[in-house]
C-alpha cells in the first residue's frame, strides 16, 4: 500500500522540479545586456540598461519658468546626448510642445538643472531621449516625468 502512494508522488516531484529548469536557465541567461526593469520610487528605473545603472528626472513648473533635472550615472559611462523636450497638458488631455533644449553631457555622474519656458498653470510632462556613450558602445535611453503648478 504504501508504494501505490510513493511512485506517484515521486513522479510528481520529479515532474514540478523538471518542469522549473528551463525557466531558471531562461532568465539567468539575460547577462549583462538589457535587465529586467526595477522600479525604485516614482520617478527613478534601475536598472534598465547596459551602461546606465540609475536615470531620473524631476520638472518644476511655475510662473516665472520650468526648471528640470537630470541625473544620469553608470560606470563605464562617457557622455550622453539628447534633447529635452517640455510639454504642457491641453484641456482635451494631450500635450503640447512648449520648449526644448538639446544636450551633450560628458562624465559617468552627470547631474544637470536646465530652465525652459512656462505657458501659464497647468499639468506639464518633461521628456529625455538621447543616446548614453560608453567606451565599448552605447545605447538609446529616455526618461519622462510629470509636475504642475
Amino acid at each position: 500500500m504504501k508504494i501505490k502512494h510513493f511512485i506517484p508522488l515521486s513522479m510528481a516531484a520529479i515532474t514540478i522540479m523538471t518542469a522549473t529548469i528551463p525557466v531558471t536557465t531562461a532568465l539567468a541567461s539575460t547577462g549583462n545586456d538589457y535587465a529586467t526593469v526595477s522600479k525604485t520610487d516614482d520617478r527613478t528605473v534601475t536598472p534598465r540598461y547596459r551602461y546606465v545603472l540609475s536615470i531620473d528626472t524631476g520638472v518644476y513648473p511655475s510662473a516665472s519658468g520650468t526648471e528640470y533635472d537630470l541625473n544620469i550615472q553608470g560606470p563605464n559611462l562617457v557622455s550622453v546626448s539628447g534633447t529635452a523636450v517640455l510639454y504642457k497638458q491641453t484641456a482635451s488631455g494631450t500635450y503640447t510642445k512648449i520648449d526644448s533644449e538639446s544636450l551633450r553631457l560628458e562624465g559617468n555622474d552627470i547631474w544637470y538643472t536646465g530652465y525652459l519656458k512656462s505657458s501659464g498653470s497647468g499639468k506639464y510632462k518633461i521628456e529625455f531621449t538621447g543616446t548614453a556613450y560608453a567606451a565599448d558602445g552605447s545605447e538609446p535611453i529616455s526618461i519622462r516625468n510629470y509636475g504642475s503648478y
